[in-house]
């Protein structure tokens, strides 16, 4: 019982979409003027064929530019095309458009079809369903013309209430929008002409603070940037620069350095971190975002983004640190490997997929816990290459 009354109710939705509109037919160019509007759905095309009189025929769906767009009736056949087609509707291809009522009509809607009346008393404006102004009372945006219409503005021009013409075109840094007054352009556009419908936004490297402007500033220094809807220029934040301007962006600070002033102008306000530490992201802030090396690493450069690491056979159990040669050799006996912060290990015990080659555990494929020699990978049997390859690529 619900799906009928579902079903139901959205045909009454298609019914009533197709009983409210004026239909009409056009022989020359296309509909989508300034009073026919095209037909694009084909519940609507096959209603206007009926509204026609031409009875209940289904549209055939096409795609194709060889036909006029939307809705047309060919060789006794309704047809609705998708296509974005240029051909124009012709005595042969009969296009059916939806009509919006001129001003100084009003669309009927005591009978069907539906159709545009003349106002037999009142003023209407276009698309209207009934007249009920006078001469004195047509709306802002619009005129009496003399024969019940109230017609609208040309574009840049506006009008009061009940007013019998036009008035002047708007002034530069407004725009007409159908309205009793001109309206100001808000920031971040402009207008340099009179008479405008709308405002034009501020382009590439320009901007604009103020409402009712007719041009945009293009003051925006280094140190500055334009923000996105083109309303101001705002000073680069911290961990960043900008060293030329009229830019719509700042750059950051490489990673290795950082940037705790605003406003800043040139790449070298972002200042290096120091020896013994590092710093791995972008646009950093402060001197804080330098990290110290960890234990079995140092440093013995200023602005780096990573730390070295000691090399096998020695060791480092301070961070912090700022040279080589804080990388201490293992005892004799003792073993490590790359980046270590002590030496666990022995000539008997190196840790798998390295090998004890005397002085430290080098790194090889294919060795066991405890294995003092390397063996080369050709001699391996394949699974264990194949462990060996899982353990180091896949874990």
């Amino acid at each position: 019982m619900l799906i009928i009354l579902l079903i139901l109710t959205m045909l009454a939705s298609v019914l009533g979409d197709i009983y409210e509109h004026v239909y009409t037919e056009r022989t020359s160019g296309q509909c989508g003027d300034q009073t026919t509007n095209p037909i694009g759905t084909w519940h609507l095309c096959a209603g206007a064929n009926r509204m026609m009189g031409l009875g209940d025929i289904a549209p055939n769906l096409v795609s194709s530019s060889g036909y006029p767009p939307g809705c047309y009736y060919n060789n006794h056949r309704l047809y609705l095309n998708s296509a974005n087609s240029n051909m124009n509707c012709s005595s042969t291809f009969k296009c059916f458009c939806t009509l919006t009522c001129p001003p100084g009509t009003y669309k009927d809607l005591s009978k069907y079809p539906r159709s545009c009346k003349t106002c037999a008393s009142g003023y209407s404006t276009v698309g209207a369903s009934s007249c009920p102004y006078s001469a004195t009372t047509c709306p802002a945006g619009t005129y009496a013309s003399g024969t019940a219409s109230c017609d609208s503005c040309t574009s840049g021009t506006y009008s009061t209430v009940g007013a019998s013409s036009c008035g002047g075109n708007c002034p530069a840094g407004t725009y007409a929008s159908g309205t009793a007054s001109c309206e100001s352009c808000i920031t971040g556009k402009y207008n340099d002409q009179q008479g405008q419908s709308s405002c034009k936004s501020c382009g590439t490297g320009k901007y604009n603070g103020q409402q009712r402007q007719s041009g945009c500033k293009d003051d925006c220094n280094a140190g500055s940037y334009i923000n996105s809807d083109k309303t101001a220029c705002l000073s680069c934040i911290t961990g960043q620069y900008q060293d030329k301007n009229d830019q719509s962006s700042c750059t950051s600070c490489v990673t290795g350095k950082y940037n705790d002033q605003q406003g800043q102008t040139s790449e070298s306000s972002c200042e290096s971190c120091g020896t013994g530490k590092y710093n791995d992201q972008q646009g950093q802030t402060s001197e804080s975002s330098c990290e110290s090396c960890g234990t079995g690493k140092y440093n013995g450069q200023q602005g780096q983004a990573s730390c070295e690491s000691c090399m096998i056979g020695k060791y480092n159990d301070q961070q912090g640190q700022t040279s080589e040669s804080s990388c201490t050799p293992c005892d004799d006996g003792t073993y490590s490997t790359v980046g270590a912060e002590s030496c666990p290990y022995s000539a008997t015990f190196c840790p798998a997929g390295t090998y004890a080659s005397g002085t430290s555990c080098d790194s090889c494929i294919g060795s066991k816990d405890g294995a003092n020699t390397c063996i080369e990978l050709a001699d391996l049997p394949l699974d264990i290459v194949k462990e060996a390859y899982l353990a180091r690529h896949c874990s």
